[in-house]
């Protein structure tokens, strides 16, 4: 993997909107074939896997029977099954976990480990690179297969003035390789943070180690970016999550902010850590997902108690958040702190 194009440094916001590749660690990738595949994962995923088009991609939650988030995942259609991105910390895990309930279902689940790598490529200049690479560029909600390796088309997201395109590459560590050098030849090479800065940007959550069984899907608007399919049928938790949408208020939500200047220290802003607000004894929330920001500061996407936090300064690492804009409507925001 050491040909693939590695900077310790997130470049402008600039070079990024214009063309920019990086091999992103922070991704694992799971792989599920078999004639019962679609069936097994309707029954074990918030979402509904069933309605994801031949060629598309969508989101899915996996739950604790107390509704609590195990992993996210991105999933793209496959001709024998489907792949699941999530988290590298919790893949192994999640793995093993959705086999145990396979039992006499006809599919496989298949931990791709150190097998498949993850490259992302962002910008005007992806789509013309990826097909000099020979990959189709899909558009956004769709994947494109070349054999093992897929280029999943994700949701372009709005940042100083631009709107950034973004695409995933999973692809056997070998050929991702490869395709890296010839992606290189147009994009400029740039740090996995910009990937996690978008992300967040895009505001949907993804779960982490650190975050693993800390939220109800609701509580990080997993159900406000598709994740939730409220109208299939039983999955891990179900009850749990229906009955938070249709019985009291939510109490909690997830809202993008920012540190205006970056703590040295990156364990401070990591997901899982507490918010914490002016005059409260106890945290009043966490970071669900945190990235540094090109030039400085940190981007975050936060989950606390609205009522807990309204009125209040609310703080990271000792910083005060400065308050952001997600890119969809968030039921209760009134009631929310700035």
């Amino acid at each position: 993997m050491e040909r693939i194009p590695v900077t310790t440094r997130s470049p402008d916001i600039e070079t990024i909107a214009a063309g920019s590749l990086a091999l992103l660690p922070h991704w694992g990738c799971i792989d599920a074939d078999g004639p019962d595949v679609e069936a097994f994962l309707q029954a074990q995923l918030t979402s509904d896997v069933a309605a994801i088009a031949p060629d598309g991609v969508g989101i899915g939650g996996y739950c604790t029977p107390k509704g609590r988030l195990l992993a996210t995942f991105v999933l793209a259609r496959r001709p024998a099954g489907f792949r699941l991105l999530t988290s590298r910390d919790v893949r192994q895990a999640t793995a093993k976990r959705l086999s145990m309930y396979v039992l006499r279902a006809k599919l496989k689940i298949h931990d791709r480990g150190e097998d498949v790598a993850v490259l992302g490529v962002w910008g005007d200049a992806a789509p013309g690179a990826l097909a000099q690479a020979g990959l189709e560029p899909p558009a956004e909600g769709h994947a494109v297969w070349r054999d093992e390796a897929c280029v999943l088309a994700l949701s372009p997201v709005a940042a100083g003035g631009r709107n950034i395109g973004r695409w995933l590459v999973a692809a056997p560590a070998d050929q991702a390789a490869a395709l890296a050098d010839r992606l290189g030849q147009q994009l400029a090479p740039a740090s996995a943070e910009v990937d996690l800065w978008l992300e967040v940007l895009s505001g949907v959550p993804r779960i982490t180690e650190a975050t693993r069984e800390a939220y109800v899907p609701q509580m990080i608007n997993y159900e406000l970016v598709g994740g939730v399919g409220f109208r299939k049928g039983c999955y891990p938790g179900q009850e749990v999550v229906a009955r938070t949408q249709y019985l009291g208020k939510l109490k909690r939500r997830m809202f993008a902010a920012s540190l205006a200047s970056r703590p040295p220290d990156e364990a401070a802003w990591a997901p899982g850590t507490p918010v914490l607000a002016d005059g409260a004894q106890e945290p009043v929330g966490s970071v669900v997902l945190s990235a540094p920001a090109p030039g400085d500061g940190v981007a975050l996407l936060v989950e606390y108690r609205m009522q807990a936090a309204a009125g209040a300064v609310l703080r990271v690492a000792g910083e005060p958040l400065v308050a952001g804009e997600l890119p969809y409507a968030v039921p209760d925001t009134a009631a929310a702190a700035g």
